[in-house]
């Protein structure tokens, strides 16, 4: 799917994302963890794709995870030479990026979503917000105190890769850019 804007922008920013159910219907800490590994870390496999790999893109980051729902979602400022064609293939391929970690990966991955959070409980301002997120999507505190205490849920990994498999695909993209780019 794709959506146009009504201006024109020379930064070419771009939202791109794949459609999944609201979070409350999916495990918590899977989709928080898919997202982490697509769009949300600072060696995610967007940007290890969009930025490290090739060079594509600048700024690839998530976007608005913590007040949307029903979508895993990153943003990037395309380079002016990259075709939407050319980032549509790439977006394509991010779920056999994920398939193809290693265990060391997916728990250094794990590792490091844990520590981001329990360093945003540290600050009063991010525990308000952690609380109101898990509160908000995810219909209680649980999620909250598992996060806190690094606790993974059981079977996280083959939850998180179901989750991937089924949504992160081709024909699931969305792609939304500015007016004028091609």
């Amino acid at each position: 799917m794709l959506a146009e804007g009504k201006l024109a922008s020379p930064a070419r920013s771009t939202i791109f994302g794949f459609r999944v159910p609201l979070y409350s219907e999916l495990d918590p800490q899977a989709v928080q963890l898919a997202n982490w590994i697509l769009f949300q870390s600072s060696y995610s496999l967007a940007r290890r794709r969009l930025s490290i790999d090739q060079t594509l893109a600048v700024g690839v980051n998530d976007f608005n995870f913590d007040y949307d729902n029903g979508m895993l979602k990153g943003t990037a400022n395309l380079l002016p030479s990259v075709t939407l064609p050319k980032l549509q293939t790439e977006l394509a391929q991010l779920g056999g990026d994920f398939a193809r970690l290693s265990e060391e990966e997916y728990d250094a991955y794990l590792k490091q979503l844990f520590i981001s959070a329990q360093d945003d409980g540290l600050r009063n301002e991010g525990l308000v917000a952690f609380a109101a997120q898990s509160w908000g999507k995810f219909g209680g505190l649980q999620y909250l105190q598992d996060m806190l205490s690094g606790k993974a849920a059981a079977d996280l990994r083959n939850k998180t890769k179901a989750l991937v498999d089924e949504y992160v695909k081709a024909d699931n993209l969305v792609l939304v850019h500015g007016k004028g780019d091609k």
